[in-house]
């Protein structure tokens, strides 16, 4: 643990240095938006994560995963799932990821927490989409779009990724 004098910081359960992250979380606070932020930013915790949404669910959060991923953060933070509509350059307009909403403009996926116009920005540069809108799970298209996929309303996969997200400590031993 980082002596007192040093550059370290607490931040949100974790021992943060402009250097790296120490995962000293204190499972009595509660996991929050932020502190799931920082464990994304860490090589070791998305290659955890990764290796256990391949090997275990069969796909990773940008190609089939997302709503589970969305799930899992909604079970260790609340909040509320989001659907992102839009477009490959000019082809109709499709659900194409799942994201949770946690503030009045935080979604969170495994690329972080963003704005809904930095998602929008990503999901034009990053992966060719013009994006129509993000709305409410709730909208009837994408909670059919969510329930036609049974490996993603598979609990235990949900639990498992929960898992990693509320106990960083064991996802990077």
């Amino acid at each position: 643990m980082p002596g007192s004098g040093s550059t370290w910081i607490d931040f949100l359960g974790f021992q943060c240095h402009p250097r790296g992250f120490s995962y000293l979380f204190d499972m009595e606070e509660k996991v929050s938006a932020q502190s799931i932020h920082l464990c994304l930013q860490d090589e070791a915790f998305i290659e955890r994560l990764y290796t256990y949404m391949v090997d275990e669910v069969g796909n990773g959060p940008f190609d089939g995963g997302c709503y589970l991923f969305a799930k899992a953060c909604q079970s260790v933070l609340g909040g509320s799932i989001a659907v992102l509509r839009g477009s490959e350059r000019g082809g109709p307009s499709i659900v194409q990821h799942f994201l949770l909403k946690v503030g009045d403009n935080q979604f969170l996926d495994t690329s972080g927490l963003r704005s809904s116009l930095e998602v929008c920005k990503f999901w034009d540069e990053e992966e060719g989409v013009e994006v129509a809108d993000i709305l409410p799970v709730s909208n009837k298209i994408a909670y059919e779009w969510a329930c036609s996929m049974s490996a993603h309303r598979n609990e235990r996969h949900i639990l498992g990724i929960a898992n990693l997200l509320s106990d960083p400590v064991a996802s990077v031993s």
